[in-house]
């Protein structure tokens, strides 16, 4: 649906913050409490509703059962968002071993210490073969200046954030299940891969 906008409306959702939150992502309390909860930004889209029903729409497709749809404002962002609870929904066959990164923790596992150049949204083409060499190639010290200290923030008038920050082995487990959904897209005739 973005690629069907025009320029200025693509750069309306950019500036609203949606393509930078993801668009759809898991709500917060995925992580934190085991809660299915998809989130849907809807700042800057011209027809937000037209967003929300292909989210429906593809839900309904891979017949997952969901709640009710909750608009809300976003409180990290103070944006608006759709809030729905993914009641029910079945995995594919085959599907890859499962990582889920903060936007932080990506960028500075792909970006910076394996050094793929990303774009906005994430990392994209990047070559499963090249991927499964780079994190073999990987020596302990290059991991050990990449470890982050725990930190707090807090935006004017925004929500409290909290980065729990990634020691040497935090990155060395995130690192073997990146080589492993390297492995899994290999073994299915997978050549690259996407990081959202």
């Amino acid at each position: 649906m973005f690629d069907k906008l025009k320029p200025e409306e693509q750069q309306a959702v950019r500036d609203g913050g949606s393509a930078m939150h993801g668009i759809i992502t898991p709500d917060g309390d995925y992580y934190s409490e085991g809660k299915e909860i998809l989130n849907v930004y809807t700042a800057g889209w011209p027809q937000p509703e037209k967003l929300v029903q292909g989210v429906k729409y593809y839900l309904d497709e891979m017949k997952a059962k969901y709640g009710p749809f909750k608009q809300e404002l976003s409180g990290m962002f103070r944006t608006p968002v759709f809030r729905i609870p993914i009641l029910q929904w079945q995995k594919t066959e085959n599907s890859p071993p499962m990582l889920n990164l903060s936007n932080a923790n990506a960028h500075l596992i792909f970006g910076q210490l394996l050094g793929f150049p990303g774009e906005e949204g994430g990392y994209s083409n990047i070559s499963a073969a090249d991927l499964y060499r780079k994190i073999e190639e990987l020596e302990r010290d290059q991991i050990d200046i990449h470890a982050r200290d725990p930190y707090s923030q807090q935006r004017p008038g925004g929500a409290m954030m909290h980065f729990g920050g990634l020691s040497s082995e935090d990155i060395m487990l995130r690192l073997e299940q990146i080589k492993k959904i390297a492995q899994w897209a290999l073994h299915n005739h997978y050549d690259t891969l996407y990081v959202a």
